[in-house]
């Protein structure tokens, strides 16, 4: 999804989310932040948590993007997922679909909680400092999980072979 969907910088969070359906990774324009006041926590199984990206300049008639976290915030004011903390993040990464469901019932409880509107599909972003370096650590994860399968695959092979040997016997007419 990061890798497939465009790029955009410089997006203001009061620019229409349907502009930026296709986004994989979202760099806002500065002054943008999180509204960590207005963030809210929905427990099912797991706390999803989501937050109103905003900027100081301009209230929009409806919260057109969202950041989104799992179990990490409180029910109501406290947001830490991703970067949140990082006074210098203001970029997004898509989030994934798994967890949209429960993103958007926790983002409907937000839009009656604080008297907010939000976008009929707005966009929900993980809130990140550099949505680079996440695709990258996306990338060496799945190389170590492909490398580490491989690496157990020719581990049991072997024992495989070591274990055939020991109850065929180790004589020279191993293949006969």
């Amino acid at each position: 999804f990061l890798h497939d969907g465009n790029a955009y910088a410089n997006v203001l969070p009061s620019e229409l989310a349907a502009a930026y359906a296709d986004a994989g990774k979202i760099v806002f324009a500065d002054g943008s932040r999180i509204d960590v006041n207005r963030a809210l926590g929905y427990k099912d199984s797991a706390t999803y948590c989501v937050a109103p990206v905003i900027d100081d300049m301009v209230e929009p008639a409806a919260i057109q993007f969202w950041a989104v976290g799992t179990d990490c915030c409180a029910e109501r004011g406290s947001f830490d997922c991703d970067d949140a903390w990082n006074s210098k993040a203001h970029s997004g990464v898509r989030a994934g679909r798994a967890d949209a469901e429960h993103f958007e019932q926790a983002l409907r409880m937000a839009e009656v909680a604080y008297s907010i509107p939000s976008a009929e599909k707005p966009v929900l972003v993980r809130w990140v400092a550099d949505p680079e370096t996440v695709e990258l650590n996306y990338w060496r994860f799945g190389t170590a999980v492909l490398l580490g399968g491989l690496l157990a695959q020719l581990l049991a092979l072997a024992l495989g072979v070591a274990a055939l040997k020991m109850v065929m016997g180790s004589g020279r007419n191993f293949f006969r």
